[in-house]
């Protein structure tokens, strides 16, 4: 009885592997946590190459900071 659940388990994770597919999206927004805590945005402008645009904030009892910054990443 144990085999032939296991066989039918097996091609059910077969026949429904093929059914399986990612999801599609051409832009997304993110949080990013560590220091400075910062909010991301990504766009892809070709399958292989994204754009990501960030910013952040840091503050301290002394003294605080705002952070800018934008990444190119060319994906192989």
């Amino acid at each position: 009885m144990k085999k032939l659940f296991f066989l039918f388990a097996f091609l059910g994770a077969v026949l429904f592997s093929n059914a399986i597919h990612a999801q599609a999206y051409n832009s997304a927004i993110g949080l990013r946590l560590g220091y400075p805590t910062s909010v991301s945005y990504k766009k892809f402008l070709t399958e292989s190459n994204a754009i990501e645009i960030f910013a952040g904030y840091r503050g301290y009892s002394f003294y605080n900071w705002f952070s800018v910054g934008a990444a190119s990443s060319p994906l192989s």
